[in-house]
């Protein structure tokens, strides 16, 4: 399962690799790059901070990210 996820108020990119629940994150400060953890360190998430200003919509397929 992998699932993208847009939320445009908070300008997060989030990808899932599991709906198992987040126990631990990592923020990465120079790349606004979060790893997302669960209960056994196995890693099921990124999100991706201040997505807009660290892509440009016109170098992504879109219509492949839900929620947007």
């Amino acid at each position: 399962m992998i699932k993208i996820t847009y939320d445009k108020d908070g300008d997060l990119l989030e990808i899932r690799f599991s709906d198992r629940k987040i126990k631990d994150s990592a923020y990465q400060e120079d790349s606004g790059i979060v790893l997302d953890y669960d209960e056994n360190d196995k890693l099921i998430g990124v999100e991706i901070t201040s997505f807009s200003k660290r892509a440009s919509r016109e170098d992504l397929d879109w219509q492949e990210v839900v929620g947007l």
